[in-house]
């Protein structure tokens, strides 16, 4: 499910700004700004009654700028209202984007998506509401 969140977010920032470069994986170096790179901070899992469980998974939305603030203050308008990420299989989940804070000229923006998941039986993968990996998503 973190593969296919990850994925959706890449889709959605690819509409939102198309001439930027998207990494989830880690880079040494050589990076190339303007770009985001997704990282996973947090998955917590909350149990409910029966085999159904809340999965709240804690995205950070790191900007890296071209040309300083003034490009700062665009993309933190925009991500500030990212709304709605649509997954492969064409579902859709909310997000919701905390406190967006400037860091070392660049912008981090912590995106939270839920997610409520059954268990099958028989010990099967649990099912949800929603495994495409690449390092560079253009």
């Amino acid at each position: 499910m973190t593969n296919d969140i990850v994925d959706a977010l890449s889709v959605k920032l690819r509409e939102l700004f198309p001439d930027v470069k998207i990494y989830s994986e880690n880079i040494e170096q050589g990076f190339t700004a303007p770009c985001f790179y997704i990282s996973v901070i947090l998955h917590t899992k909350t149990p409910y009654i029966g085999k159904r469980a809340k999965h709240t998974y804690t995205f950070g939305l790191q900007y890296f700028p071209k040309h300083g603030n003034s490009e700062l203050g665009e993309a933190e308008d925009i991500l500030a209202d990212l709304g709605d990420i649509r997954l492969a299989n064409g579902n859709l989940l909310h997000t919701t984007c905390g406190d967006i804070e400037r860091v070392d000229g660049a912008l981090i923006c912590p995106c939270a998506v839920s997610v409520v998941m059954i268990e099958m039986p028989g010990g099967e993968k649990m099912s949800g509401e929603a495994g495409i990996e690449s390092k560079v998503r253009e």
